[in-house]
């Protein structure tokens, strides 16, 4: 039964829309990313620093720490989605339009499925909710990354 409820819980804390985070952590991965030599190694920085305050620790707060670095990797791929999209239709661009919608429906099953996997890797344990979180914004991170720097190169 607990399980689960925890297996339920993720699901639907994944389905969600993601809560923003609060405007502290965005100053805080925009100032990573101007400052870093390499753009993914910012990832984690909002987490990681989250886990510093009191109640960071605790599995709850992970989980929640993991949720606030999701919500603003999730915010800047819809962003650089969007942007792509728009450009694409502007220069009539249909069938690379297509294709990366076609290719987003297939990233976003991959890491729904590559995320549940690694967090059942801990089912029954308190980590498995922290396991799938992280998962999840990692993989929202690096594809939030690289739509941003296809964007650049299609505004060339």
């Amino acid at each position: 039964m607990l399980i689960e409820l925890l297996a339920l819980t993720l699901s639907l804390s994944a389905q969600k829309t993601p809560v923003a985070a609060p405007s502290s952590d965005e100053a805080r991965l925009n100032a990573c990313l101007a400052q870093a030599e390499y753009a993914e190694s910012c990832i984690g920085a909002v987490s990681n620093a989250c886990q510093e305050d009191p109640g960071g620790y605790t599995t709850y707060g992970m989980m929640e720490c993991e949720r606030r670095e999701n919500a603003l990797w999730d915010q800047r791929l819809n962003a650089a989605y969007s942007r792509m999209r728009e450009r694409m239709l502007q220069r009539e661009m249909t069938a690379r339009r297509d294709a990366l919608l076609a290719a987003q429906r297939l990233w976003l099953q991959y890491r729904d499925a590559e995320c549940e996997q690694r967090g059942l890797a801990y089912e029954g344990g308190t980590l498995m909710g922290v396991v799938h979180n992280s998962c999840f914004s990692g993989f929202t991170a690096r594809r939030a990354l690289e739509l941003e720097s296809q964007l650049q190169e299609l505004s060339r």
